[in-house]
């Protein structure tokens, strides 16, 4: 049996009593430990309890124990809420609760028109464009206040 349950990673190391064959979504000493947010709810490791297929859509960490931040969602909340009126969306489906911040729509308030003008001098350049899924593509937003884009 590997020595994976430590209580400090310099100290001794407790052997517990691992089961090989724990009850699925349990694992640890005794099997007393249930399984975190495993992917399509299947079974975690016996001894370590790391989820065998991932975690499941708006959890993270190496147990799968770690809910999205706020503003993130989807398998292992690599996906950026869109503009939210609140900032904050569901940690599953990203979709907005609260509505979306003006001019966007839809249920993760990823799709919207926005245009502004940018003084030159020369006659002024008006920029129009669509924003669909640009939140999982920028790591700045659009706000009514500056505009800032990454590329």
């Amino acid at each position: 049996m590997s020595c994976y349950f430590c209580k400090d990673k310099e100290a001794e190391c407790y052997h517990y009593n691992v089961s090989p064959a724990c009850p699925k979504g349990f694992y640890g000493n005794e099997c007393k430990d249930k399984c975190a947010n495993c992917v399509g709810n299947s079974s975690c490791n016996a001894e370590t309890g790391i989820c065998a297929q991932g975690c499941a859509d708006g959890w993270d960490g190496e147990l799968c124990d770690r809910r999205c931040e706020a503003d993130r969602y989807g398998a292992n909340c690599r996906h950026i809420c869109g503009f939210c009126q609140r900032g904050t969306c569901d940690h599953v489906t990203g979709e907005c609760y609260g509505g979306c911040a003006k001019g966007y729509y839809g249920p993760s308030c990823k799709t919207g028109e926005f245009s502004w003008r940018y003084p030159l001098p020369w006659p002024a350049l008006i920029v129009t464009s669509r924003a669909e899924a640009i939140s999982d593509h920028l790591s700045t937003y659009v706000s009514s206040t500056y505009v800032s884009l990454l590329f």
